[in-house]
């Protein structure tokens, strides 16, 4: 699976939880907000690799 699939699967949980939880101050909802935080960072700088190889 790659990076931009990885994302996908984790902001759609995201999603999910914060309609069960209801809250975006949960705890669980922050960490898995944070978790997504770092894949969407490392997508970014994976694409910006791509854009400034040769």
């Amino acid at each position: 699976m790659d990076l931009a699939e990885q994302v996908e699967i984790l902001r759609a949980r995201l999603v999910e939880l914060v309609n069960v939880k209801n809250n975006f101050c949960d705890q669980e909802v922050i960490a898995l907000s944070q978790e997504l935080d770092v894949l969407l960072l490392l997508l970014q700088f994976k694409s910006k690799q791509m854009d400034c190889s040769p």
